[in-house]
Formats: structure tokens, sequence, C-alpha cells
């Protein structure tokens, strides 16, 4: 009887023991899932702070590299209205109220993340040419543009940016190059392209103004498609701006 007493209580030790181990991987299996859930709460906090961060970003660039420029053309055409003669001011007033509309309708594309208007009805080649000729009218700066290579697709976050990039060089050109003369080159090569713009303006140097905010949205642009983007200038020489990025393909976003 004795021998079964102990028998029992040494397997209620056992049971026991295996009974405590079991809550202790319980409390611990708990503890390690509360944890995660923390963990995924904080990643999906981090993750949501990433997201709009990054839809800053791309509104703050496009306001940047679209809407300066139509801002800047409106303020243009109404300052010459006021020094010109009836008919000429009525042109400049027009040509005002349409750079309003334009803004306009671009703020709308930009709050719904769509492609520039200009892509509507043509190529980048085409929309480049197009924007080309409205700013060297405008501003009275020969724009002389060459095509090498076959002209093909990009895919639509390449052209977007190329397309704001090639505005952003000309509404720095306009405002500070003193040019009279500008240079565009699309080279479409078998798995690069290159987009080179320069100008025969006063020059800069470039590491005086490498953090401006133009220069950052134009290289983040260009990052964002794995490419790289050159600046050559020095005063009174004028300045180059290269940018490369590779052909993929396949041209869905």
């Amino acid at each position: 009887m004795l021998m079964i007493i102990l028998g029992l209580l040494s397997m209620s030790t056992i049971i026991g023991g295996f009974i405590s181990s079991i809550i202790k991987q319980s409390a611990d299996r708990q503890r390690l899932i509360d944890d995660l859930t923390r963990s995924r709460a904080n990643f999906m906090k981090v993750e949501r702070e990433a997201g709009r961060l990054t839809e800053r970003q791309r509104i703050a660039r496009d306001i940047h590299d679209s809407l300066a420029q139509h801002f800047t053309s409106i303020i243009m055409h109404l300052s010459a209205a006021k020094h010109s003669k009836l008919e000429a001011a009525q042109s400049e007033v027009q040509q005002a109220e349409d750079a309003a509309r334009e803004g306009l309708s671009e703020i709308r594309r930009i709050v719904w993340n769509m492609q520039p208007e200009q892509f509507e009805k043509a190529s980048l080649v085409e929309a480049v040419e197009e924007l080309a000729a409205r700013w060297s009218a405008e501003n009275n700066i020969q724009v002389k543009m060459k095509v090498t290579g076959t002209p093909h697709s990009l895919t639509s976050s390449a052209e977007t940016a190329l397309l704001r990039i090639s505005q952003e060089a000309m509404h720095n050109i306009n405002k500070h190059a003193q040019a009279k003369n500008v240079n565009i080159t699309f080279s479409f090569m078998e798995d690069i392209f290159v987009m080179d713009i320069a100008d025969d303006g006063l020059g800069f140097e470039p590491s005086k103004i490498k953090n401006g905010f133009g220069m950052k949205t134009m290289r983040d642009r260009v990052e964002e498609l794995s490419g790289t983007l050159t600046i050559e200038s020095e005063r009174g020489t004028g300045t180059a701006i290269a940018v490369s990025i590779p052909i993929l393909e396949e041209n869905d976003d």
C-alpha cells in the first residue's frame, strides 16, 4: 500500500509539473502573440506613415514641377498686360486665363495621381516638343530638339517623370540662366534612354545648390526609375543636364 501511495504521489508530482509547464508555455505563447500583435500594429502604423509621406512627397514634387510654371506664366502675362495697350493687354490676359485653366486641370490630375494631360494624345517626344515650343514663345529663348534612335513608349511613370524634369529644367533656365539657346536631345538606345538639356546661359556651381528643392525633386524622380541624373555647369559656360534611365522590357507599370 505504501508503494502505491508513493507511486501516486510521484505521478501527481510529475503531472503537476507537466501541467505547470503547459501553463508556463501557454503564458509564454500568449506573451509572444501579444508582442507580435503590438509589433504588427506598430509596423502597420509605420507603413501608413510611410505611405502618407510618399504621397506628400509626390504632391509636393508635382506642385513644384508643374503648377509653379503655370503660376509663373500667369504672373508674367498679367504683368505684361499692365504695361500694354488695350489690344495687346487683352491677348496677355487671355494667355494668363489659359494658363490658369491648365493649372486647374493639372491640380485635378495631381490629386487623382493621373498622367499629365499632354500624354492623352501625344507621345513623350511630342509632349516635350509642345512644351518647349510654348515655353520658347513665352520667354523668347530658342529651343532646338533632336531625337536619335527609334522612339518608342516608356512606362507611364517614366514618361511623367521625364516631362516633369523637362518642365523644371526649363523653369530654372528662364529663372536663373539668362540663356538665349537651349538644346534638348532624346536618345533611344537598346536598353537605355537618355535625355539631355543644355543651355548657353550664365552657368552655376552645382555643389552650392545641390540641396535645392528643384534639384532634389529631379534626383528623386530619376532615382525612383533606377536611373542617374548628371549636372555639368560652370559660371559663364552654361549648364547641361543628363537623365539616363533603363528601358524596361515590360512597359506596364
